[in-house]
């Protein structure tokens, strides 16, 4: 199934009618199958959709990859981005907290079917099939999946706090071995030019209040 991916915002907005009517810009993969569908659809909604994201510079609307697309969706506000349901949960699903400001549309459209490829006829293709639907039977598709994308959430957010710790880190061993620069010695400079200040005025002052007297000459007496 495709899903409609945007920012986040007041009134969630989960159905393409919705995006249509909105001020959001579409953003398109290129060369995606999203791109023929919406240019050669005679559906009207598609139609319409199509038309919206041509309004826009084409290079504000298409992106090279999904990791762009999303990239686009997280960091410059009013866009949306349409794509594959399970590609866009590994991804944006398992952002960390912090980068979490997409949200996915409840509504779906436009679904398709993955399928395993075998060479014709072969023999073990009756087992394989039987096997299969045991284990979608089972649940053990879905629980290995949402195991996974727990697990990559939590990796992600690791991977998150540990770069920040070594950038951290790194600009505190800037700060340590940064080279002493006059910049550094101001605050000594100011307080060594106030210290000769202070002293030059109470030596005037002394001069000022005291002013030097012609003296006797005495007699000195030795004792012995």
């Amino acid at each position: 199934r495709s899903f409609l991916t945007l920012p986040l915002a007041k009134t969630p907005i989960d159905y393409l009618d919705g995006l249509v009517k909105s001020p959001l810009m579409i953003i398109i993969l290129k060369g995606s199958i999203f791109e023929n569908v919406f240019r050669d659809s005679k559906d009207n909604i598609f139609q319409r959709l199509w038309n919206k994201a041509l309004t826009h510079n084409a290079e504000d609307v298409k992106c090279s990859n999904i990791t762009t697309c999303i990239k686009l969706v997280k960091e410059k506000p009013g866009m949306s981005f349409i794509f594959d349901e399970d590609i866009l949960e590994s991804t944006v699903l398992t952002l960390p907290e912090s980068q979490s400001n997409i949200r996915m549309a409840r509504g779906a459209f436009f679904p398709s079917e993955y399928a395993i490829v075998f060479r014709k006829n072969a023999p073990y293709l009756d087992r394989f099939n039987e096997y299969l639907l045991k284990v979608k039977e089972a649940g053990l598709v879905e629980h290995w999946r949402r195991s996974a994308l727990f697990r990559r959430k939590f990796e992600n957010m690791g991977k998150e706090l540990l770069d920040k710790n070594k950038k951290e880190m790194k600009e505190e061993e800037e700060s340590v071995n940064e080279p002493i620069t006059l910049d550094h010695l101001q605050g000594a400079l100011m307080l060594y030019a106030c210290g000769i200040g202070i002293s030059l005025l109470i030596y005037i002052s002394e001069k000022m209040l005291n002013p030097p007297h012609r003296h006797r000459k005495e007699k000195r007496r030795w004792i012995s």
